[in-house]
């Protein structure tokens, strides 16, 4: 049951970072001044924002429900 609810906290906190990562890249699209520059900030964004919620959902799938039974089992 704890993997449960932990999956869906999660999976709310993924939702909600690729909601902030749109949100970025339309303001960078809408407010950039320079169209190189745009491109450059996307570019640098996208990557970076694609490595890390990606390792952080690998690194998630990987942990088993003993490690967060044994987490709460204080």
């Amino acid at each position: 049951m704890p993997i449960i609810i932990f999956q869906t906290i999660y999976y709310f906190i993924l939702a909600v970072a690729f909601i902030a990562g749109i949100f970025i890249v339309y303001h960078v699209i809408k407010y950039s001044y320079n169209k190189t520059a745009m491109i450059l900030m996307l570019l640098v964004f996208c990557c970076v924002f694609v490595i890390a919620i990606s390792t952080s959902y690998a690194l998630f799938s990987n942990i088993s429900a003993d490690d967060i039974s044994s987490i709460l089992n204080f």
